[in-house]
């Protein structure tokens, strides 16, 4: 017999293991504050009929800025009218005997739609057109129906 004993195994003798869990067993009411708990169907339709209010009210809230923006739009309009029309622009008679009086009178419309910041084309065309008086608001009413009415038109009819 050789120096071995048992099996053939030197050294300390093997000990039972005993299997660890990774898993530290929870103690109620011990740290469990974080912990989820299922949620039932009672909470998902109160959170789903919460969110169709939400969506409703932001709706409302979207509708109300597009027509006060939409009332904005209007008074700016209206404003710039009124404001055109106190800087008293100068009506135009359409004299054939006097062409540069007609350019004179463009050039000040204008330099009236800069100062006012007036760049709407349709609305720079209805102001003008309604300073235009006798001879040349009869050609105007012959020209807008072959120009197409933006400024541009105008301008180029004139």
């Amino acid at each position: 017999m050789s120096g071995r004993c048992h099996g053939g195994r030197r050294g300390r003798p093997r000990r039972h293991e005993v299997p660890i869990s990774d898993e530290i067993p929870a103690q109620e009411g011990v740290g469990q504050a974080n912990v989820a708990e299922p949620v039932d169907q009672q909470a998902m339709g109160a959170l789903a009929r919460e969110m169709a209010r939400a969506l409703r009210e932001s709706m409302d809230i979207l509708k109300t800025e597009n027509q006060v923006q939409a009332q904005v739009t209007e008074t700016g309009s209206s404003f710039l009218k009124r404001e055109f029309f106190r800087s008293n622009p100068d009506e135009l008679l359409g004299d054939p005997n006097e062409p540069l009086k007609a350019d004179e009178w463009l050039e000040q419309m204008v330099k009236k739609f800069e100062m006012l910041s007036i760049e709407d084309g349709g609305l720079t065309v209805t102001l003008a057109s309604f300073q235009l008086k006798g001879g040349a608001g009869q050609w105007w009413k012959y020209a807008w129906g072959r120009s197409g009415g933006t400024w541009e038109a105008f301008v180029d009819a004139f």
